[in-house]
């Protein structure tokens, strides 16, 4: 079960941890709780990336294909993943095959390799 993050919860860290802006905050140097929050450090700053997220996981499948039509992406499509690189070291620290053999390959002719080793 998650613990609940509600402004109680947060006054109450604000009064333990920053108990200076705490005082700030009841005496009214500060309009809101969030506002205190913010300048203790507790909280960040949504940010527009932060609300564009939000937005879409609420939209509905018709508003997220016109968005997509609006930004020039084709509905429907959802773009994939960049490709995992393939992997240097195995699991026990030791370089994969493929890793030697290329190593070999240049190290045999290192001419054909030019300024690039």
């Amino acid at each position: 079960m998650s613990k609940k993050r509600d402004n109680g919860y947060y006054l109450k860290r604000l009064e333990r941890e920053r108990p200076d802006v705490h005082a700030d905050y009841l005496a009214g140097a500060y309009k809101t709780a969030d506002s205190a929050l913010r300048a203790a450090g507790l909280k960040k700053e949504r940010t527009s990336l932060h609300e564009l997220k939000n937005a879409w996981r609420k939209a509905t499948a018709a508003e997220q294909d016109d968005f997509k039509r609006h930004i020039g992406c084709m509905p429907g499509v959802i773009a994939s993943a960049p490709p995992t690189p393939p992997r240097v070291f195995s699991v026990d620290g030791r370089p994969e095959p493929w890793v030697l053999e290329r190593h070999d390959e240049i190290m045999i002719y290192p001419e054909s390799y030019g300024s690039r080793i």
